[in-house]
């Protein structure tokens, strides 16, 4: 999942937010074909964290809500990152 993931950081900090977000489907299917319920809440927050760049908002609010759907995953908690110039969010 983390080879997928990081394809699609590349191809949107490239400029192609579709060719990013077919890799982040990619880690979504790897995430639910191995059941690892963890990997699959991390593949919904980084793909809400692809729409925030996008300025997608209302998919951001749903993706995050999916992934808190299970209760007995845990999200680690981020914050901003002021030396970031192009995300606002640091991700864990």
């Amino acid at each position: 999942m983390a080879y997928s993931t990081f394809a699609a950081w590349l191809h949107l900090d490239a400029g192609d937010p579709g060719g990013a977000l077919r890799w982040h489907d990619v880690a979504q299917e790897w995430a639910y074909r191995a059941q690892d319920r963890v990997a699959v809440a991390r593949a919904l927050v980084d793909r809400a964290m692809a729409r925030t760049d996008l300025g997608t908002g209302a998919a951001v609010v749903d993706l995050c809500e999916a992934a808190l759907l299970d209760g007995a995953v845990s999200i680690p908690r981020c914050g901003s990152s002021p030396t970031s110039s192009k995300h606002t969010v640091r991700r864990c």
